[in-house]
């Protein structure tokens, strides 16, 4: 427990270097976590959240010379509430991270999900970036571990989605009236968790400890 105590302050001790990236260092921890703190802080009694996976690659909105290219970037953490519903969860430790452009961009993901189904995202994986040069073995990887845990014709016919933040207090403070987004966490709420069912609650006090030190960004 030593070791993870000293990871973890290592880790939050860095949000004030210059080019360091906490979120990438964070957010493999709080994945392990995930599931349970979306049940707490947006579902009920019987709902249950499932790790599709993170860093998700979807096709970029960006056009070259007027025509849609096969760049990619990334949603944080895509989950599966309940069979039915894909969680976005987007992930920010600097209050200076926020960007309207990106939350835009879920919000048409969204749009489009509701107004057809979630096809589109998993074909856009399946079809273009699995063939992608030499990244190409990676895409499989990841392609076939959804296909191991997940009934993937299933996923593409889901027709609902949400979209969560976790941020700092301070941005949470200026963007809590963004309609567009589910529900806004910081890193307090997270922290004020007990999660006493989980596997690994004893690790999660000394996680906590200092992740609500975020807030302070």
């Amino acid at each position: 427990m030593v070791f993870l105590e000293k990871l973890i302050n290592s880790i939050i001790t860095n949000k004030d270097m210059p080019k360091v990236q906490v979120e990438r260092e964070i957010s493999p921890i709080l994945d392990i976590f995930m599931d349970d703190i979306l049940k707490e802080m947006i579902g009920k009694d019987n709902d249950s959240f499932k790790h599709i996976m993170s860093e998700f690659p979807i096709q970029s909105l960006k056009k070259e010379n007027n025509k849609q290219t096969n760049r990619s970037v990334n949603i944080d953490s895509l989950f599966l509430q309940n069979d039915d519903t894909l969680v976005f969860v987007e992930l920010k430790t600097d209050k200076t991270s926020y960007k309207v452009e990106q939350k835009e961009r879920y919000v048409k993901l969204i749009e489009k999900i509701k107004n057809d189904n979630a096809d589109f995202l998993f074909d856009f994986l399946e079809n273009y970036l699995a063939k992608k040069g030499s990244k190409k073995a990676k895409y499989i990887t990841a392609l076939n571990l959804i296909k191991d845990n997940f009934d993937l014709d299933g996923l593409k016919q889901i027709k609902k989605a949400r979209l969560i933040y976790i941020v700092p207090n301070s941005t949470k403070e200026k963007i809590k009236n963004e309609t567009d987004i589910d529900k806004i966490i910081d890193f307090t709420q997270i922290s004020d968790l007990k999660l006493q069912k989980h596997l690994y609650t004893d690790e999660w006090k000394i996680i906590t400890k200092d992740l609500r030190k975020l807030d302070e960004n």
